[in-house]
């Protein structure tokens, strides 16, 4: 009967729930936040600018803390349950608390743990975000140095709904930055070797393919009719302005976020159009763009890029989708890498 009093009084609260109405839960302290003392207090999430907290140096709260951890009895504090409910309801406000199991041999557990850490408000279960992914759709268009990517990063993930657009075959330069392809698929469609390679990450993900080129508005508006994502993500380079425009105008009318990534050698940027909260691509790039006359006639930009480039970009639009996706840490910024000075510009995207 000790035993199981203390297992019980290690792992398991139970709040006044007239009160507070707050159900039963196996609560503990966020392991991955590491609660060090510094200076006279207790510091969790030491060294991360936002996400570090704190709380004040004393034996009582240290003797809370080993027993939200498991390691000493409730019965051997000396305060009262309310008091002892009112310091474990102030720990959670704090984003403190959790009731993670940290299951190491569950598939998402790493991805997990990092909400755990990344979320800050009063929320004990880190395991909603997983799940708000594993139930988005996302729409990709185009499957190249980017896009492909991206596909990959999100079904690793977890996002379970993918379409994808895209008319191009596999050629030998795409092995080079393009991780989803291998030799043997040269000549094949991407929209089928994405599929394929995807569906060997998680084979429970469903795949809409489309094999088209989207020459017009209407082309993609079509998309946006037929299937009912909850962000969108261009990847596609052509035809070159006009679809980002294409996508600002239907993210508005259907109400949908849409991020757009891209490179230009050493330059990675990507944007998330928030209908009703940010400013669309065109306004961001009319505000930071420059007249240019071409100098000379008859020369095209050749793609100069390398897949350290490709996967960085492709691992921020996804970041991006992520926030979106989850709400969590999400800003309404632009994001630039000038990977050449290693410098990192923000563009406040909020509508004035």
């Amino acid at each position: 009967m000790k035993q199981n009093r203390k297992n019980l009084y290690s792992f398991c609260f139970v709040f006044n729930l007239e009160r507070r109405n707050i159900s039963m839960t196996l609560l503990k302290i966020k392991k991955t936040l590491q609660p060090l003392i510094v200076e006279g207090k207790i510091i969790f999430g030491f060294g991360q600018d936002g996400i570090e907290r704190s709380i004040e140096k004393s034996e009582l709260n240290i003797d809370i803390l080993k027993v939200l951890n498991g390691e000493k009895e409730r019965e051997h504090l000396t305060i009262s349950t309310e008091e002892f409910n009112n310091k474990v309801e102030a720990l959670k406000d704090l984003g403190l608390l959790t009731i993670n199991d940290y299951d190491k041999q569950y598939k998402y557990s790493r991805n997990i743990n990092f909400f755990e850490w990344m979320d800050i408000s009063n929320n004990t279960d880190p395991s909603i975000y997983q799940r708000k992914l594993n139930k988005a759709h996302v729409l990709i268009v185009g499957l190249g140095g980017i896009g492909a990517n991206v596909c990959e990063i999100l079904a690793r993930l977890g996002i379970q709904t993918f379409t994808i657009i895209d008319n191009d075959r596999i050629d030998e330069t795409n092995l080079t930055r393009q991780g989803t392809y291998f030799k043997e698929d040269i000549g094949k469609n991407k929209v089928d070797r994405v599929e394929k390679y995807i569906k060997k990450i998680d084979s429970k993900i469903n795949v809409n393919k489309i094999n088209k080129y989207l020459a017009t508005k209407n082309d993609l508006q079509e998309i946006f009719k037929k299937y009912n994502f909850d962000i969108s993500i261009c990847c596609a380079d052509t035809p070159k302005h006009e679809i980002d425009v294409w996508f600002d105008d239907l993210s508005i009318e259907f109400n949908k976020p849409f991020i757009s990534g891209s490179y230009a050698s050493t330059v990675i940027n990507t944007f998330c159009m928030n209908p009703n909260l940010t400013i669309t691509s065109s306004e961001l790039y009319g505000e930071q763009g420059a007249p240019r006359e071409q100098l000379l006639e008859n020369i095209t930009f050749s793609t100069s890029v390398i897949a350290p480039v490709t996967y960085m970009a492709a691992g921020l639009i996804s970041y991006q989708a992520f926030s979106v996706i989850t709400q969590l840490n999400y800003k309404p910024e632009a994001i630039q890498i000038d990977l050449f000075n290693w410098n990192v510009y923000k563009y406040d995207l909020k509508k004035k």
